[in-house]
């Protein structure tokens, strides 16, 4: 199951159901938010993993917020104040700028016909929801947040409970499955050229516009 499939499901719906309720959504258009910023989402996560010192800070900031790592499980503290707070600094981590987080949520608009502010708001949380299973797949694996991310490079990060996120990072973001193909959305838009690799390509883009 990949994580968008997660989310989609998680609590029988209960993650879903939060967003659209949050931001007074239908369920359909909370999902659709989510299929549609996940993927570059995923695509910045992969290119921040790349680095040591990148992969390092992700973590951190991941495993500093115990309420955020909750998130897939308990989706209501995405109505708090902070979870908002640590989804903005994820981003940072993945995205690099402001400005790249703005180009995602105004490109995801475009296509998607959702209200470009609400997705402002929705892309910290649903970057810590990422995140956040993430972080619990890693542990599944008896490892953690840090041999999962770490596990698609060959680096081996040490944390404090020699946590496990790497090699999982590589098995669901590595390559395109043959869903994100078929639906295409975000990171077929953002893709332009063709690589796979999104995150250089939303750069390009916000670098363009701004």
């Amino acid at each position: 199951m990949n994580i968008l499939q997660e989310l989609l499901k998680s609590q029988n719906g209960q993650v879903v159901g939060q967003l659209a309720s949050q931001f007074g959504l239908d369920t359909k258009d909370a999902s659709k938010a989510l299929s549609n910023l996940i993927p570059a989402i995923a695509g910045g996560i992969r290119k921040t993993a790349k680095s040591p010192s990148g992969l390092e800070s992700l973590i951190a900031k991941v495993e500093a917020n115990q309420e955020l790592r909750r998130a897939v499980d308990r989706p209501k503290v995405l109505a708090q104040p902070q979870a908002t707070e640590a989804g903005n600094q994820i981003l940072g981590d993945i995205f690099g700028s402001k400005e790249v987080s703005r180009t995602v949520a105004a490109q995801t608009a475009k296509s998607t016909g959702l209200d470009l502010g609400v997705l402002k708001k929705m892309l910290p949380l649903i970057a810590g929801l990422v995140m956040s299973s993430l972080d619990k797949q890693g542990k599944s694996t008896g490892g953690g947040l840090g041999d999962l991310l770490g596990g698609q490079t060959g680096q081996r990060v040490e944390t404090k409970k020699q946590s496990g996120l790497g090699g999982l990072l590589g098995g669901l973001f590595g390559k395109k499955s043959r869903q994100s193909q078929a639906s295409g959305g975000l990171e077929s838009m953002l893709d332009f050229d063709g690589d796979g690799d999104i995150a250089d390509d939303v750069l390009d883009l916000a670098r363009k516009l701004f």
